[in-house]
């Protein structure tokens, strides 16, 4: 193929395989740094929609109300970061909130990235506990 011809085919498939972080996921975890377990979230379905407001999205997942913000990188809505403040039902002390900070790169059929998480003392886990999580989603 000539140059010119190689590179526009080239162009032309880049801009018809469109990827995009809207849809939902199936979500497994792997616990690569900390005390927090492995499998949180391990199994479990996400939703990402556009929020509407420029460049962020709303990540959604059982348990949760509201979601969280999730901003694109440099306009790249392939590239999500953000982070969580999510209140704990059964904390030892008032207003304690999980928080997650997300990094999330995403490819036609899923994504893949990591969550550091940061969970208080709780009736159901008296230690609490903080790690990094290596996660990946498979698209539904």
């Amino acid at each position: 193929m000539k140059p010119i011809l190689c590179c526009l085919f080239l162009l032309l498939s880049v801009a018809c395989s469109s990827v995009t972080a809207e849809g939902s996921y199936t979500v497994t975890s792997a616990r690569k740094s900390g005390t927090c377990s492995g499998t949180t979230g391990a199994g479990t379905t996400w939703t990402i929609s556009d929020s509407g407001d420029g460049d962020a999205f709303t990540l959604q997942f059982p348990g949760v109300s509201g979601g969280c913000r999730l901003l694109s990188v440099g306009g790249d809505a392939t590239k999500l970061q953000g982070k969580c403040t999510i209140l704990v039902g059964d904390a030892t002390t008032a207003d304690d909130a999980i928080t997650a900070q997300y990094s999330l790169d995403f490819v036609s059929d899923g994504f893949s990235g990591t969550s550091a998480v940061h969970l208080p003392p709780a009736k159901s886990a008296p230690t609490g506990c903080d790690g990094v999580l290596a996660i990946t989603g498979k698209r539904l």
